[in-house]
């Protein structure tokens, strides 16, 4: 049973992580970035397809994408389904050696879950920073 992956053999860079009433945010912002950063996508809303388990579909894009990019909000944080997204993208990569899960603080939230507070994260929440933490995510989510 193989339970690892090496880098070259993922489909995507990035699986993005959402709650869907932040929608606008990622195809608004986040997307053209990363976009922009020629980083290949994994985004609900086009690579699952229709009839199909919703929890199949994301377990397969955590296991098919090199990192899970997980857009944190207040919103985020009460979701059950963004929270199995978590779970599954930690499961993959428990010690974080392989960095597999990149938290992205988009608004501030009351308490990161002890699954995520361990994790360095991105913090888009500071204004005179925006540029620094854009470029420290599109580092983080490029490298081995």
């Amino acid at each position: 049973m193989k339970i690892g992956h090496t880098m070259a053999e993922y489909k995507y860079d990035v699986f993005i992580s959402y709650k869907h009433d932040d929608i606008e945010w990622v195809q608004k912002e986040l997307i053209p970035r990363l976009q922009e950063a020629a980083l290949t996508i994994c985004l609900d809303d086009e690579q699952f397809l229709a009839g199909g388990a919703a929890i199949v579909s994301m377990q397969d894009a955590v296991e098919q994408s090199r990192r899970t990019l997980l857009v944190l909000t207040p919103r985020y944080m009460l979701s059950h389904w963004t929270r199995f997204e978590m779970l599954a993208s930690r499961t993959l990569d428990p010690d974080a050696m392989q960095r597999r899960t990149i938290p992205l603080l988009v608004e501030k939230v009351s308490k990161l879950p002890l699954l995520l507070s361990m994790l360095t994260y991105v913090d888009l929440t500071r204004p005179g920073n925006q540029e620094t933490s854009w470029n420290l995510l599109i580092r983080s989510l490029r490298s081995d």
